[in-house]
């Protein structure tokens, strides 16, 4: 038997599902990234780096391939790549790095959850900030974790430059 769900049922079913694993990862994240840190020393930090190069880079490459867009999106994409190597600059633990990335994917099941509405940026930028929200108050209640506003600020960059590349790269709208 076949289950059919709208294109934005399953938008939301997407979202769902990767926020339960970003959920779901932190008990056991620091445990995780103190491992890997301890078999690759020094070249851990250097992890959310390269992943956020795969990340850009992969966009372009989708922009060049399939979108085939103006050079000022390009210029926009790079833009933003440039903002999160800034933002990861700024922030000292290389697990934390990871959250710009992280908060990213947010941003982006966000907007396929909105993007036939009018007003899908800021309902996407809204449930980022929720979903950060919500993140920061379960590392509250968890006893190897900690509730920190510097964290939420974070998260919600990510999802917003998330989004941007989304708008450079979507569509027209």
């Amino acid at each position: 038997m076949k289950i059919f769900l709208t294109e934005r049922k399953r938008n939301v079913f997407y979202l769902s599902l990767y926020v339960f694993f970003i959920y779901a990862s932190l008990p056991f994240a620091p445990a995780v990234w103190r491992f890997i840190a301890w078999k690759l020393g020094k070249g851990a930090s250097s992890i959310p780096f390269v992943l956020l190069s795969i990340v850009i880079l992969s966009v372009f490459l989708y922009i060049f391939r399939f979108k085939k867009r103006s050079f000022p999106s390009y210029c926009a994409v790079a833009a933003t790549g440039l903002l999160y190597f800034i933002g990861m600059l700024h922030v000292e633990l290389p697990a934390e790095k990871l959250h710009f990335l992280e908060y990213a994917g947010v941003g982006y099941f966000s907007y396929r959850v909105y993007r036939d509405m009018k007003k899908r940026y800021m309902a996407a930028i809204l449930t980022v900030v929720v979903i950060s929200l919500f993140d920061e108050a379960i590392q509250y209640l968890l006893p190897n974790r900690v509730f920190e506003i510097r964290d939420i600020a974070v998260n919600i960059f990510g999802g917003i430059l998330g989004l941007v590349i989304v708008k450079f790269s979507a569509k027209k709208e």
